[in-house]
């Protein structure tokens, strides 16, 4: 609930709390008006307490509802607008019983449109004050004609002004202007401050937006920072061992204890395999690197999906012909063409086609499927592999991470092929999924949506 709005509860709650000491008032005041032998009407005087009593019972009752969650402000305010037309109707009774225009409680109006004032809008304001002004005429020229009686105060005693009807037209007309001034300063004033309001709730929620936005940052900050520091340990752990290797080679050779030249050649041959995975270590991680960062414009261009995957699987057939692997293509000849980075694109369907290869055992098959599906572009990659155990099916993903049984079948490779190919995915609001047979093969399937202009 907003400030504002917990201000008109307050206000409704307000108004209903301090009637109950008007009336008692209004009562005492009847009474004691009898004591000191005033020529007041007492009953009526009474009755008018007990029907502030009555009607204060009713807004008591209906307050919960009006007030109830979640808070409509037109209710809250059709609700303050009824008390204050109440209040004035009984104010009104009661001035009539207690002299009409001569009533020492006529100020009492200019209290109650103050009131008014601060609680609704200037243009209720001056409703409440144009009909009370006009209710007040009219019932000041009834008794002046003697079509209601004048209760004086007085049983006997000097001439009332009552009596003249000359005397009523300026308190008439003075009692008009100082109605209407009172409900433009007052609401004038209350619209001002309200607008006030809005104005401090308006920047207040913008502050407290502007504080998540830099809490966010903030959390965002140290998480990346976390990152960066988890990254920077894992890199010094994938490159320290081929680099020790390489300079253990590099020692045993220069020393001359390799000897004979067919073992200096195995060293160096160790040595050069080595460097070719720090290599491919290093450009899987300027790959990952740029992913990352926002893509140019300039490399975005419109890419055929069908020649595409043609090449993908054209590139990996003389590592599976060397394998005897069978890699087949089904491709639908209709797949449309999309804007996109063709180097990132074709690196995504790349990793996914080349580990197939990689680790499918010899004679094993592999068969890379894309087709449309409901607005999206579908690419299965299939093949009898080695497989994935549940536990590691969402590790794999993760950076540097390797099965234990893919280790075991191949030694060399860096775990960040498929957490470039996601996060290429993820790029182009799609996704990667898996599902995996251990021993049996596995299937990796990719969902990329084809916006409509390309459909």
């Amino acid at each position: 609930m907003i400030p504002r709005e917990e201000e008109l509860v307050y206000r409704t709650r307000w108004l209903v709390r301090v009637r109950w000491v008007v009336a008692f008032l209004m009562a005492a005041g009847a009474a004691a008006s009898a004591l000191v032998r005033l020529a007041y009407p007492l009953v009526p005087l009474l009755l008018v307490a007990a029907f502030v009593g009555a009607y204060n019972v009713l807004f008591a009752l209906t307050t919960r509802w009006t007030i109830a969650k979640p808070v409509d402000l037109r209710r809250v305010y059709r609700f303050v607008n009824l008390q204050i037309a109440a209040d004035f109707l009984a104010l009104l009774a009661w001035v009539h019983y207690t002299g009409g225009p001569t009533s020492p409680f006529l100020p009492f109006f200019v209290f109650h449109l103050v009131l008014s004032g601060l609680l609704v809008s200037l243009r209720m304001t001056l409703v409440h004050a144009a009909w009370v002004l006009v209710a007040l005429v009219l019932m000041g020229l009834c008794e002046a004609l003697g079509w209601l009686e004048h209760c004086s105060p007085f049983r006997h005693g000097p001439a009332h002004p009552i009596d003249n009807v000359s005397y009523l037209l300026p308190i008439g007309l003075v009692t008009a202007v100082t109605f209407v001034a009172i409900a433009v300063v007052v609401g004038g004033i209350a619209g001002r401050l309200r607008r006030r309001e809005r104005e401090l709730d308006d920047a207040r929620r913008e502050l407290e937006s502007h504080a998540r936005e830099i809490e966010a940052a903030h959390a965002k900050l140290e998480r990346l920072d976390i990152e960066r520091s988890a990254f920077f340990r894992l890199v010094s752990h994938q490159l320290r061992a081929p680099l020790a290797s390489i300079q253990t080679v590099l020692r045993l050779v220069t020393s001359g204890y390799a000897g004979e030249p067919e073992k200096v050649a195995e060293l160096v041959g160790r040595a050069e395999r080595q460097s070719q995975e720090m290599l491919a270590l290093i450009n899987d991680m300027l790959s990952l690197t740029r992913i990352k960062s926002i893509q140019e414009a300039e490399r975005v261009e419109m890419v055929a999906l069908g020649p595409l995957f043609a090449d993908v699987v054209e590139a990996a057939q003389t590592a599976a012909q060397q394998k005897a692997i069978a890699l087949t293509a089904d491709i639908d000849t209709e797949l449309p063409s999309i804007r996109a980075d063709r180097n990132h694109l074709k690196q995504l369907f790349a990793v996914l086609v080349q580990n197939a290869v990689k680790y499918t055992p010899n004679a094993g098959t592999v068969v890379v499927r894309a087709a449309r599906d409901n607005g999206r572009v579908r690419v299965e990659v299939e093949d009898t592999g080695i497989g994935v155990l549940p536990e590691d099916r969402e590790k794999i993903f993760d950076e540097f991470y390797r099965a234990e049984n893919a280790r075991a079948h191949e030694r060399a490779g860096t775990g960040l092929g498929l957490t470039i190919a996601r996060k290429i995915a993820r790029d182009f609001g799609g996704d990667i999924e898996l599902e995996s047979t251990l021993g049996r093969g596995s299937t990796f399937t990719v969902t990329i949506p084809v916006p409509p202009s390309t459909e």
